[in-house]
């Protein structure tokens, strides 16, 4: 299981964000939800977590869309 939490800083200071729960090898993005143009950053807040991670935008995606992939490639 993977929580990931990706978010982009609008220019005017406010956030959008998606936070996805991947279930790497069985059932793929089980759980997801997401804010737009907010004030609030789920970065900082997750960040305070014990077991945040910070990773590249491209491992995430790989992460996400893989568990996918591989949960629709074993029914």
């Amino acid at each position: 299981m993977a929580n990931i939490a990706v978010e982009r800083k609008h220019t005017n200071g406010n956030f959008t964000y998606g936070v996805y729960l991947v279930d790497v090898y069985a059932l793929g993005t089980k759980n997801t939800f997401w804010d737009f143009n907010t004030p609030i950053s789920i970065y900082e807040k997750l960040r305070q977590g014990p077991d945040f991670v910070e990773i590249d935008y491209n491992l995430a995606h790989n992460i996400i869309y893989g568990g996918n992939e591989y949960a629709e490639e074993h029914g």
